[in-house]
């Protein structure tokens, strides 16, 4: 996996080579509650579960990738990037432990027609990884905002890209405002892991 800072004064990195198994995307329908969003009728998570091999191979491979993450972020790598990082967090990530469980694990299918407004997320969450599972429709890959006025969704500075195997990991804070508008003709299949604060905190 390869990790590609796009702004010195925003925590945003383009990930690229992202290897990862084939899932079965019909089978997750059958494992998955109906569960959708309240912002839209139009996005699916779909869990991966306990004892089915495939999920449990994605699950070691997704895991591989993100502690290549986690030691860009614990190696200080990560700092000399981006210069935000340092008032975020002063101490470091040497605490930090990647939420290892299946169920941090979520399959996001985003439907034509899927929009979610400009936003930064909420306080527990320290940072995101999303990755393309299939070629996505153009134009569906996060966007990140300028300002922090959520009506200003126009004012993109970048947009994470769609081929499958590529995506975005960015760290929470006042200017990774970001939104994700699906109207490019087609289904969004996405992997999306959080990092919730908790996890900065583990006794190692």
């Amino acid at each position: 996996m390869e990790i590609s800072i796009q702004s010195e004064k925003v925590p945003v990195w383009e990930l690229s080579n992202v290897t990862l198994p084939n899932l079965d995307v019909p089978a997750l329908y059958n494992n998955s509650t109906e569960k959708l969003l309240p912002m839209s009728q139009k996005r699916e998570p779909m869990d991966l579960v306990e004892g089915n091999d495939n999920h449990l191979k994605f699950q070691t491979e997704w895991l591989r990738h993100c502690d290549t993450i986690q030691t860009f972020l614990k190696d200080g790598s990560a700092y000399k990037e981006c210069i935000e990082l340092q008032p975020m967090w002063p101490n470091g990530f040497a605490r930090f432990d990647w939420p290892r469980h299946l169920s941090c694990i979520q399959i996001m299918h985003d439907r034509d027609g899927f929009s979610m407004g400009s936003h930064i997320d909420n306080r527990t969450v320290v940072g995101v990884v999303i990755v393309n599972l299939q070629d996505n429709p153009i134009g569906s890959g996060t966007s990140f905002h300028r300002y922090t006025d959520p009506h200003n969704v126009e004012d993109s500075w970048y947009q994470g890209p769609t081929k499958k195997g590529t995506g975005v990991f960015f760290l929470n804070n006042w200017n990774t405002w970001h939104s994700v508008n699906n109207s490019g003709g087609g289904d969004r299949l996405i992997a999306y892991n959080i990092i919730p604060l908790s996890n900065m905190f583990q006794l190692n």
